[in-house]
């Protein structure tokens, strides 16, 4: 009988060893991936369990590894009757902050031609272009500045999304438009600015000749065929087809939102995820891809390293990157945010791993954070931690005086605009102990324990938080190792949300409080010889108050979006309120003085007037502080 097996013995034998012999090498030189058919089940299954669970209609993923798209899928849909599937090489997703990365590699494609300096006052750069950075704090604002959001500007929000379509668009004019104040000395502190990005973009433009997106299109799309990638709005023609809209989700049912224009550099590109995937190859593979050289490798290794940090050995902000740290390695990226979009790209430039997310839902972060997590742990479950921060021996630290509350730092600070933070979480830090601290946003509160000066561990999860004393300012900065783009810094007391919400609601209290006393007194029997004068006043000024926060609470429920687009007429209407407030102010407090030294009126009706004045002093302190007194809009009126 004819024994197969046996006749091939040697074969065999021959292929048993070269499998032992690949096997070894694969867990020597790769990551511990399997097969791709592995990381396509692991994603496969994380995206459907995550579309469904959040309500998100689809999305797309790319990683590439060694060099290789390893990876480039599409899930779910594209539009909200389920008509078009997403395809990873030609659904088109909008990118919003991602489009921050174009605008660093080209801002170092013309520092590689010396056209650029990333140290040179920026001011230098922008002759002609009707923008210019003022002077303060005796520093020049730089290249390098701008690409780490360290300039020290205020945040700007008014005009990012270009709802007028139809408006020609001028980049020069718009910056010069929302110009922000300079509010901090610049390298004090990464605080994300997308006006700073725009503005590079606009030196871009400037310095090389080119509109901004016929550069990028020129320098940077073109020579690594990312044909499914533009800065136009609306899009091309031959692309709009494949236009993933925005959509919300409601038990299972979706709703397609309109289309965002927003035009600026910071924000503009739509990409697909295989084009995505080609960026991040280029960037892994020291400015290369296939046989076109789009950034030289040392230009890459400089855009790669670490450009600012809030404490030395803490992730922070490389040339356009933000660096991050997933289960105690470095990776570089960025996240990008519109309305209805959620983007996310990662790079792991030691081990060559990249991996790009893009989804077509507002909750899209809750799928794209935890996938991008399992991806890269799955790469490197056999890798030994190459921890992002140090190995510490705990030192004794007086946790109390990190107590205090603590404001992110992304808001404005000059204009009415400034109101945003008020119903912003801050973060409460209380001691906890003598070597831990309680970090509480919202209702959530966490538990830190001392790792270093300045540097606090969370057990359960191995992150880290850093609060550290600003040199120049003297106050505390508070940094999420998430979110060194987004600091806090410690407020007075009386600066706190809490209390200032509280104070305000307490003057509406006694606003409504006094109206009511003082109508009252008004139909009983005056005696002493009262004279109505002061009564009168401190009534009209009451009631100017009462009107002021009720058209305020009015214009603001109709359009939530003024401080992304612009103010409504409604709450430039209400803006005069506390302006005749003031002005009563004067007369009420004259006449106030004046009854309490003759005495006239009643006790009651003499305590009640004065308590309205002191509320009304202090609503318009409060009202100055969040530049609600007068008309410091800082944005358009809609």
């Amino acid at each position: 009988m004819f024994d197969a097996e046996a006749e091939n013995q040697p074969v065999i034998r021959c292929l048993r060893f070269s499998t032992i012999i690949l096997f070894a090498l694969t867990g020597y030189l790769g990551p511990a991936i399997g097969a791709e058919t592995e990381l396509e089940s692991l994603v496969d299954g994380l995206v459907s369990a995550g579309l469904e669970r959040h309500g998100v209609r689809g999305g797309a993923v790319s990683v590439v590894y060694d060099g290789e798209v390893v990876l480039a899928k599409g899930y779910g849909f594209a539009d909200a009757a389920g008509q078009r599937a997403v395809d990873a090489e030609r659904t088109v997703f909008r990118i919003a902050s991602l489009s921050k990365l174009f605008v660093a590699t080209a801002v170092m494609q013309l520092v590689e031609r010396r056209q650029l300096d990333l140290d040179t006052d920026v001011n230098e750069y922008l002759e002609g272009t009707g923008v210019r950075i003022p002077p303060a704090f005796d520093t020049p604002v730089t290249l390098r500045h701008l690409l780490t959001h360290t300039g020290g500007f205020e945040d700007v929000r008014s005009g990012y999304y270009r709802d007028k379509k139809d408006v020609a668009f001028d980049l020069a004019t718009y910056l010069a438009e929302f110009a922000p104040e300079r509010v901090r000395a610049p390298g004090q502190a990464a605080v994300y600015s997308s006006w700073s990005s725009s503005t590079a973009g606009l030196i871009v433009q400037n310095v090389s000749g080119d509109p901004y997106n016929e550069y990028v299109t020129a320098n940077i799309l073109q020579p690594l065929k990312m044909h499914y990638s533009t800065l136009a709005e609306p899009l091309p023609s031959q692309m709009a087809e494949h236009l993933s809209a925005g959509m919300v989700g409601h038990d299972g049912e979706f709703r397609e939102m309109p289309f965002e224009t927003i035009r600026t550099p910071s924000g503009a590109m739509s990409s697909s995820a295989a084009d995505m995937a080609r960026f991040m190859l280029m960037h892994l593979a020291g400015g290369r891809l296939d046989d076109v050289q789009v950034l030289q490798d040392d230009t890459v290794a400089t855009m790669h390293s670490q450009a600012f940090t809030a404490r030395p050995g803490y992730p922070g902000m490389a040339i356009g990157f933000i660096e991050q740290g997933i289960s105690g390695r470095r990776q570089i990226g960025h996240h990008g945010v519109t309305a209805w979009f959620r983007s996310l790209l990662t790079l792991d430039t030691d081990s060559g791993v990249g991996v790009f997310v893009a989804m077509n839902g507002p909750r899209g972060f809750d799928v794209s954070r935890p996938l991008t997590k399992a991806i890269l742990e799955r790469f490197h479950e056999q890798d030994a931690p190459s921890s992002v921060l140090p190995s510490l021996e705990p030192p004794k630290v007086d946790v109390a005086r990190y107590e205090g509350s603590y404001r992110p730092a992304r808001h404005n600070e000059t204009t009415l605009k400034k109101v945003g933070a008020l119903f912003t979480p801050e973060f409460l830090i209380r001691a906890d102990g003598r070597s831990g601290l309680q970090v509480r946003s919202g209702n959530v509160a966490e538990r830190y324990v001392v790792a270093d000066k300045d540097l606090f561990l969370h057990q359960e999860s191995g992150e880290y938080i850093a609060i550290v004393e600003n040199d120049d300012t003297n106050r505390l900065w508070f940094s999420d190792v998430n979110s060194p783009t987004n600091p806090a810094y410690r407020l007075a007391w009386w600066e706190s949300n809490r209390v200032q919400l509280r104070t305000l609601a307490a003057c509406v209290v006694l606003f409504l409080s006094v109206t009511a006393i003082l109508i009252g007194s008004h139909f009983r029997t005056k005696p002493n010889g009262e004279k109505p004068s002061a009564r009168h006043w401190v009534m009209s000024m009451c009631l100017a108050y009462i009107a002021f926060v009720v058209a305020a609470v009015l214009s603001f429920g109709a359009d939530g979006n003024a401080f992304n687009t612009g103010w409504p007429l409604g709450v430039v209407l209400a803006l005069a309120l506390p302006v005749i407030g003031a002005v009563l102010t004067v007369p009420a407090g004259f006449t106030v003085v004046q009854d309490w030294g003759s005495r006239s009126g009643s006790r009651l009706v003499r305590l009640t007037n004065t308590i309205g004045v002191a509320a009304s002093i202090l609503f318009l302190l409060i009202l100055n502080y969040w530049n609600a007194l007068g008309w410091r809009l800082g944005g358009p009126v809609e």
